[in-house]
């Protein structure tokens, strides 16, 4: 599986999310701007999935401001670790692969 193709797609997920749409393998292949096969979107959903687990908030909870700036930092420090947790997991899954 083209693994750039897969970051791609997790970022459109991301995209369709922050527009206030529940993001789905379908919704997915429909918005996606080249040819995605159901196979790519269904591991491009599961990592998607595994990156909202990791920052432990939805779509609407990102939205809401922070009230401070010490409660602003917080929240983007978690969200660097979420990050830096799912960029481990691609190259785990990538290292595997090879």
């Amino acid at each position: 599986m083209d693994h750039d193709k897969i970051q791609k797609l997790v970022i459109l997920c991301h995209q369709i999310a922050r527009d206030g749409i529940t993001p789905a393998v379908g919704t997915l292949r429909g918005r996606a701007p080249m040819k995605v096969s159901v196979t790519e979107a269904i591991e491009a959903m599961k990592l998607y999935q595994q990156s909202v687990k990791l920052t432990d908030t939805s779509p609407e909870q990102q939205e809401k401001k922070p009230t401070s700036s010490a409660q602003r930092i917080t929240q983007l420090e978690q969200r660097v670790e979420a990050l830096e947790a799912t960029l481990q997991a691609i190259e785990a899954r990538l290292n595997s692969a090879e």
